[in-house]
């Protein structure tokens, strides 16, 4: 249980007398609580209770499972040898097809003339890769958690002060509380809408890097009239 947790409670009865008091008295026509309300289309209270049902540890759970199907896909074009012991077109057609997946898995993969190991991937190439979609997949939920635990701490904070405040002794009094109510409510769809902006910019800012890549395999016949001898070298 974390500080928001704690603060829903005794928050959520002021503001449900915050709006409660909003409805009776209003608002002037010009108070920044009305375009927060048109924007964010909630009262204070499911806006916190929205917030309050963010958690980041699911998210920090799956960071484990990713980084090990990332090992998998990084290893698994070393477990099947590039270049196989016969020679002929069935042989290149193999190798073409090998270099295309191990491209597609982990990093772009080369046999050279030599028909040797493959060669190391040039830099920046793993970012066209499943694995270096991972990576990323693995960066963005980190940086999401991170969101969504700084989330809860701001939101807290805020319900903190307006719990300590003298406009909170107004609305409770309920003496002339509509401007007090009003304040109350700006603040917290205020910290609100700022949350709301950085979850934004942060699918924003991924979104392009975590679409999905597909596997372009090599065509299935090799180049017309091609030597279809298979000849076994090993």
């Amino acid at each position: 249980m974390d500080a928001l947790d704690r603060l829903v409670e005794p928050a959520g009865a002021l503001l449900r007398q915050v709006e409660a008091t909003l409805a009776a008295a209003g608002a002037p026509e010009d108070d920044p609580l009305w375009p927060l309300l048109r924007r964010l289309r909630v009262l204070p209270t499911d806006a916190v209770t929205g917030v309050a049902g963010w958690r980041a540890e699911p998210l920090e759970g799956m960071l484990p499972g990713l980084r090990s199907l990332r090992e998998r896909y990084e290893q698994v074009g070393d477990a099947v040898p590039a270049w196989p012991a016969w020679e002929g077109a069935g042989a290149e057609m193999y190798a073409a097809r090998w270099a295309a997946l191990r491209a597609h898995l982990a990093a772009p993969a080369d046999p050279g003339p030599s028909h040797g190991p493959a060669s190391a991937a040039p830099p920046g190439a793993e970012a066209g890769t499943l694995a270096g979609r991972l990576s990323a997949t693995i960066r963005f939920t980190e940086e999401l958690a991170d969101w969504v635990a700084r989330s809860r701490r701001e939101l807290a904070n805020a319900l903190a002060e307006v719990l300590g405040c003298a406009e909170a002794v107004t609305v409770t009094a309920g003496d002339a509380a509509g401007p007090a109510a009003a304040r109350i409510a700006t603040h917290v769809l205020g910290v609100a809408a700022g949350l709301v902006d950085e979850g934004q910019h942060l699918h924003d800012t991924w979104r392009a890097r975590l679409v999905e890549l597909p596997y372009v395999p090599p065509p299935v016949d090799g180049p017309a009239g091609a030597d279809r001898t298979l000849r076994i070298t090993g």
